[in-house]
């Protein structure tokens, strides 16, 4: 039983040091949680930051760098012939009496009828006053054509909203039938104090 007692022993012996092992390496992964999880979030957090710092630098740089050709882009803006597209008149109502003469210019042709216009409220924003008018005509196709296009090359800058053509209900071949017209006409009015000097 002598050798059976030693090797109990040894085996308790053996037993003890594999506890103190196993405890050992959980004590150690606790501590290796505990401190390495918070040095890894600050490391994390440190290059959060330097990234942050480095994209608001390269932002400034990017303002700095856009600052000159904001200046080229206002020298061309103000010398835009744009501009002289607007109406540049101090009074509104004046504005949009010349509307309607301008487009009244437009339908000369003695095939457009019963032309009538209708003043459309006038609405501001930033320095821009939209001037509307309604206009109803018969005319025939070919002449609404034209009216189109010499709208779109009119000196003013003219827009065309709420565009509704009536047809007859029967055309015959190779015809030019008459059209029942309406639409609405806008110019812009360029308010005093806004844009660059006339």
């Amino acid at each position: 039983m002598n050798r059976y007692q030693a090797s109990v022993a040894a085996l308790r012996r053996h037993r003890e040091r594999l506890l103190a092992v196993l405890l050992l390496t959980v004590v150690l992964a606790l501590v290796l949680v505990g401190v390495a999880q918070p040095i890894s979030s600050k490391v994390a957090h440190g290059e959060s930051a330097r990234e942050r710092g480095l994209k608001r630098l390269a932002r400034e740089r990017g303002l700095v760098e856009a600052a000159k050709p904001l200046g080229v882009l206002e020298t061309q803006l103000r010398s835009s012939p744009l501009w002289q597209r607007f109406y540049r008149l101090d009074d509104p109502n004046r504005a949009a009496a010349q509307l309607e003469s301008d487009v009244r210019g437009q339908l000369s042709s003695p095939h457009i009828q019963q032309i009538a216009f209708a003043a459309l409220p006038a609405t501001s924003q930033n320095g821009i006053t939209t001037l509307g008018t309604h206009l109803t005509m018969v005319l025939p196709i070919d002449e609404l054509t034209g009216f189109l296009s010499q709208l779109g090359g009119h000196p003013k800058l003219l827009t065309i909203d709420h565009l509704m053509v009536q047809t007859p209900e029967y055309q015959a071949p190779d015809s030019n039938p008459s059209l029942a017209v309406q639409m609405d006409l806008h110019g812009f009015l360029l308010l005093p104090g806004h844009g660059p000097p006339p």
